[in-house]
């Protein structure tokens, strides 16, 4: 509650922000902080807002970030330890030893919690058994130091061998035209060519292996051949693993030495096992010993995080040590309490006053599917969808949405699109506009040239944006792409002048906050460099606000009322349009990506038809057209 407080209030009152900083500062970290990984997050957090706004702190900001001092976990309890402590417990009746069963399971067994909280694999945690303070070197050090002290004729003789054996010289195949043979059953087999090996690369590599161990002391040659070499053939995809197992046998100890016995809570969590529910239902009731679960599961990785070393997660390299610096690397975090929106609805079909546009006309009455789907001149006009009034009358541009129509009459026609944009250079829209006229995405495109970014998702909480440590630690995506970069994992059509994109997206899962309806949030926001050239400031809602309070850039979706659901979409007044422009020099450009598609009932694709556009904002008004191009299906 405090982390929500400081982050609604850190630029109306930062006095009070700072006030409530030095008090959880004062409870939190001038003493041993909490041994919780959450619970001492969320104090971090009030201490960075008060400190993102300029306030005073009476103690060093250090203390309140990671890593922490408490105890580390000791010696894991073995299987053994744990049934014998189980044993000693009084189970009771036949629900209290239900109740204990489903403990034993949640923990340690098949249920959820063990199996996807905690894990099964090495590679489930993200810290090594290693700790902090291990001084034995590992074997990427070992190697580092061997290269390190090679002479000039063994560090030849290494790279050499390094050459042969990480650039082996494969044989291109007579043809890469695959072999096609019938069989007798009337199916067909194909066989691809492949690129080969020298018959004799082999013997060549170890040859220039040998050649190495030969100039090399007996022990370099000895640790070459034990260790370094077989590390580099086949490196551990997941060196030093935590002991997982160990990890989940002190997480149902460690619910037992809390409080949890059969006697006082058996009665009342067998109701709740009994009970079938959604892995994802927000409206579940937990049992009082999954609770626990947490509890205990949070303080386990506190101690871990504070005396173990992490690695980066999400790679499909061997990882690497690095600094561990908030739960948001592992999605840890549950509640956001910044955000007092529970939902954000969506329609596809029915429009509110002014948001979406209605349209008209998009499903060719009387055509068959191909001829429908060939047709070009029936797409919405976008030209509607960029530029819409609100009903007091304030003139609006789109900065980003998604669409989605199907056809009322009850056909399986859909006509779907993405609209991005971004903001380029005035001085160079005629160039832009030559780009757009040329640019025609490809078939695994669909966003179209400006990306989607990387948006951090709900491990940021929403009033975490453009400011707090964990927003800057997974914004993947730079503020300006310029040339050469390409716009989409699957399109390599480089850009060739630099642009901002202008929005990113906030999620609020409804997965471990109930406070969420099951659809969660999901509203677009302002990207940090227009923001920051507006100065604009987060309202608390889905808006931001100029210096003098008026609403600049906004998600309408919060904000229509009970019968006048929204399309999530963000938008941006026109008249801070025009100051971008005269101001910084900086004017809107869209990008549209879309498709025209019949799905059959129970089958694939007719066929679909890709439209791409693009758009500028010349003399106040989007002005683009769409190209269009027929996919036939196989």
């Amino acid at each position: 509650m405090a982390y929500g407080c400081a982050m609604r209030n850190r630029t109306g009152d930062p006095v009070a922000v700072g006030r409530l900083a030095q008090a959880v500062y004062n409870l939190a970290f001038v003493d041993v902080p909490p041994v919780h990984i959450l619970t001492r997050d969320y104090a971090r957090g009030v201490i960075e807002c008060a400190l993102n706004v300029g306030q005073p702190l009476d103690g060093d900001p250090d203390r309140a970030r990671p890593p922490y001092q408490s105890e580390p976990l000791g010696p894991l309890p073995s299987d053994d330890e744990v049934e014998a402590r189980l044993q000693g417990l009084d189970p009771g009746g036949d629900r209290e030893q239900a109740a204990l069963a489903v403990l034993k399971s949640s923990t340690r067994g098949f249920g959820d919690f063990s199996r996807y909280t905690i894990g099964e694999r090495p590679s489930s945690l993200e810290w090594r058994s290693r700790t902090l303070a291990d001084p034995t070197p590992t074997l990427d050090d070992e190697l580092d130091a061997f290269v390190a002290g090679l002479s000039s004729e063994q560090a030849d003789a290494y790279h050499a061998w390094r050459q042969c054996r990480d650039n082996p010289p494969l044989r291109q195949p007579p043809t890469e035209q695959p072999e096609v043979r019938n069989n007798e059953d009337g199916t067909s087999t194909f066989s691809i060519p492949l690129w080969t090996l020298p018959e004799n690369y082999e013997d060549e590599r170890d040859a220039l292996a040998d050649a190495l161990v030969v100039l090399l002391s007996p022990g370099q040659a000895e640790a070459f051949r034990d260790r370094l070499r077989p590390h580099i053939e086949t490196p551990e995809r997941y060196p030093y693993p935590y002991d997982v197992d160990g990890l989940k046998n002190w997480i149902l100890c460690r619910v037992l030495d809390l409080g949890w016995t059969p006697e006082r809570f058996g009665h009342v969590d067998a109701a709740y096992a009994r009970r079938h529910w959604r892995r994802d239902a927000t409206a579940k009731p937990e049992r009082f010993g999954k609770k626990y679960q947490w509890l205990a599961y949070h303080e386990a990785l506190a101690r871990i995080a504070d005396h173990h070393e992490y690695t980066a997660p999400y790679t499909n390299e061997p990882q690497s040590v690095v600094p561990y610096d908030g739960p948001w690397r592992h999605f840890l975090r549950d509640i956001d309490p910044s955000c007092l929106l529970a939902h954000t609805t969506e329609k596809a079909d029915e429009g509110d006053p002014f948001w979406p546009p209605i349209v008209a006309g998009l499903w060719g009455d009387g055509m068959d599917d191909t001829a429908w789907l060939r047709q070009g001149d029936d797409l919405p006009d976008f030209a509607r969808f960029l530029a819409v009034s609100d009903p007091d009358g304030q003139n609006l541009l789109a900065l980003r949405f998604t669409m989605t129509w199907k056809d009322p009459g009850g056909s399986s026609r859909e006509v779907w699109a993405h609209v991005t944009s971004a903001l380029v250079s005035a001085d160079r829209l005629d160039e832009i506009a030559e780009f757009g006229h040329r640019w025609r995405g490809s078939e695994n495109n669909t966003a179209g040239w400006i990306p989607w970014p990387h948006d951090p998702d709900h491990v940021v909480f929403l009033g975490e944006w453009h400011w707090a440590p964990g927003y800057h630690a997974l914004r993947f995506t730079p503020e300006v792409l310029g040339p050469g970069e390409v716009t989409d994992r699957h399109d390599d059509h480089h850009v060739p002048f630099p642009f901002e994109p202008t929005t990113e997206t906030y999620k609020g899962s409804s997965q471990y906050d109930a406070s969420l309806d099951e659809k969660g949030v999901h509203i677009h926001l302002p990207a940090p460099g227009l923001a920051r050239r507006l100065s604009l400031q987060w309202d608390g809602r889905a808006a931001w606000l100029d210096d003098a309070g008026r609403r600049i850039v906004y998600d309408p979706t919060p904000y229509v009322g009970p019968d006048e659901d929204s399309r999530s979409v963000l938008l941006i007044t026109r008249e801070a349009a025009d100051a971008l422009q005269r101001d910084h020099g900086l004017t809107l450009v869209w990008s549209i990506a879309g498709e025209k598609q019949r799905l059959e009932p129970g089958g694939g694709p007719v066929g679909h038809q890709r439209f791409y556009g693009s758009y500028l904002l010349r003399d106040g008004r989007p002005v683009g057209r769409l190209y269009t191009r027929f996919h036939p299906h196989g």
